[in-house]
């Protein structure tokens, strides 16, 4: 009754997902990007973290799968940016 409601993990995957390929994309035309994203998923971990430990009932028990998928995503964020930062620095 007082145990709080269930923590939902692949929507603070999805967050933290799209903070960093964003962050990827546009970093080189915008520096600041990068700090901004190491604060957001600092400030997202500590609050996760808070969150679960007193809030939040015990997460269910996922496999290695949702971690795998994500990195295989990450994965591709620097060709991304790269690619994306080759066209924005060499266009005149």
């Amino acid at each position: 009754m007082y145990s709080g409601p269930e923590y939902i993990l692949y929507s603070q995957y999805s967050q933290m997902l799209v903070m960093v390929y964003v962050t990827f994309m546009y970093g080189i035309m915008l520096p600041i990007l990068f700090p901004i994203c190491l604060f957001g998923l600092f400030n997202i971990t500590l609050v996760d973290n808070y969150c679960i430990t007193r809030y939040y009932r015990a997460p269910p028990m996922y496999d290695g799968k949702l971690n795998e998928r994500a990195l295989k995503i990450l994965s591709r964020a620097p060709v991304a940016m790269f690619a994306l930062g080759y066209w924005a620095l060499s266009n005149s």
